[in-house]
């Protein structure tokens, strides 16, 4: 994909990385740090290299073209510095192409379109996605931008999430104060089958999964959730590569907890939080927040929703106010340059919140075992009997045959749905955005990046499915047993 790179005028020269490589096969030493340096795309985004996965989050479809990580495919500098990325890139007409850093240039000729774009400011990195047919509706008010960019949701739909979305930016601003260049924020509706990210001011969310939610009863607060849930990220910074990134997902659910209070009601508000008892209750792990490794298959419960609970306690011992003076000074002190991590939370809330406070948050960080206090739980609506109990069947990937175990349990009126996966010796994986409608299910497996759609067949007692991992669909046929 990449012809050249441009280092302050001057091409140096790289390799790609070689398939299954940890990293760049070259590293190159600049005596002097260079201000600019520009990465040109090989040609054209043309229609004959579709389709091309790079990685997780970098593929070339016929719908999208997403290279969100684009500056991890520079050479690897021995000396860094504050650089202002520069990307060039080119497609054809019929795909929007947007950035996460400000546009220089965009020109239209003979069927292809090109835009240059550079970072917002040195440092920050610079992505690019585009998709045919892509439509823009766009709010500003009191120097916010809400861009919305989409395909086959209705117009009207769009607009109801544009308001809600720009409130919430502004209302993160009033809890936790400025967040810094992000004050336009890109949601692109991808055609992606799954999964929602952040990179810079572009959030990217399933179009997918939005279409096919809207019409269930609480299908537009799902989907506000997620969105807020990545604006969120804005203000969050720990480093993601290390234990401490509970705290980016931690304090992005609650704050999306916050807003879906706020603008979308307090019904689906509860609903989440019971949601988060019932899973973090039924789950069987029993590793400590501060110990859940990044590829772990417990990442999700122990770094979302168990944070998410913590808070909400928090909320409950000290109050709303106080809560805000303890975010708005954390937040402060990351602004001054320090990243996130645990040991500056627990300073600032003793800070805060007094040594009460830090005590029982280290207790809760430290603790293996998790028990939710069942007077604290709420009825909420039950799956189709005929659902509950435990389900099993085969998924093949490159060649390897994985057997997945599904178990549908209600508990105190909370669905409480867990995979296993006996041959990767995973047992009790948390399970999110579990749906039943009709004869259709769906749920989310987060750690894995991946969804899975299935239709039950009552007669036969077989789920008929599709396993959508980073773009590529599986078939993945459940029996009950």
């Amino acid at each position: 994909m990449i012809q050249s790179v441009i280092v302050d005028g001057k091409a140096i020269h790289f390799q790609q990385k070689a398939a299954g490589a940890n990293d760049f096969s070259n590293e190159y030493r600049i005596d002097s740090l260079p201000r600019i340096m520009t990465v040109y795309f090989s040609g054209r985004i043309r229609p004959e290299d579709f389709p091309k996965t790079i990685s997780t989050m970098n593929m070339m479809t016929s719908e999208v073209v997403e290279l969100t990580d684009v500056i991890d495919w520079f050479p690897r500098m021995k000396t860094s510095g504050p650089f202002t990325y520069v990307l060039q890139a080119e497609a054809p007409s019929k795909f929007g192409l947007i950035t996460n850093g400000s546009n220089i240039n965009e020109t239209e000729s003979k069927g292809w379109r090109r835009i240059t774009a550079q970072s917002l400011k040195p440092g920050y990195g610079i992505s690019l996605l585009g998709s045919p047919g892509l439509k823009k509706s766009s709010l500003e008010s009191d120097g916010y931008s809400i861009e919305i960019f989409y395909n086959k949701l209705p117009g009207s739909y769009v607009d109801s999430m544009k308001v809600d979305l720009l409130k919430t930016l502004q209302f993160y601003h009033q809890l936790y104060g400025s967040p810094g260049a992000h004050h336009l924020v890109r949601i692109i509706y991808s055609p992606r089958p799954a999964g929602g990210y952040a990179r810079g001011s572009i959030i990217v969310v399933s179009e997918k999964y939005a279409v096919e939610q809207r019409l269930l009863k609480y299908g537009y607060a799902r989907d506000f959730r997620l969105n807020a849930h990545e604006i969120a990220h804005f203000w969050s910074k720990a480093n993601t590569s290390t234990p401490d990134d509970w705290i980016n997902e931690g304090f992005a659910e609650f704050s999306a907890l916050l807003a879906t209070e706020k603008f979308v009601g307090n019904s689906f508000a509860d609903v989440l939080t019971d949601e988060y008892r019932g899973i973090v209750e039924n789950t069987k792990t029993q590793t400590a927040i501060v110990e859940t490794s990044n590829d772990s298959w417990e990442r999700e419960v122990n770094r979302y929703y168990k944070p998410a609970l913590m808070f909400i306690e928090m909320r409950k011992k000290y109050g709303d106010e106080k809560l805000k003076q303890f975010f708005t000074d954390l937040c402060t002190r990351c602004d001054e340059g320090r990243s996130a991590t645990t040991e500056l939370i627990l300073d600032v809330v003793e800070k805060n919140l007094g040594s009460e406070a830090k005590d029982y948050l280290n207790e809760t960080l430290h603790r293996k075992v998790w028990n939710i206090n069942s007077s604290e739980k709420k009825s909420v609506s039950v799956v189709d009997s005929t659902l509950i109990g435990t389900w099993s069947g085969p998924l093949t990937q490159f060649g390897a045959t994985t057997k997945f175990v599904l178990h549908i349990a209600v508990k105190d009126g909370i669905v409480v749905p867990t995979l296993d996966s006996p041959d990767q010796n995973a047992f009790g994986i948390a399970l999110s955005d579990f749906l039943q409608n009709n004869a259709s299910i769906s749920f989310k497996l987060g750690i894995a990046s991946a969804v899975f759609h299935g239709i039950v067949d009552r007669n036969t007692k077989i789920i008929t499915g599709v396993w959508t991992q980073r773009g590529v669909d599986y078939t993945l046929n459940l029996s009950k047993q």
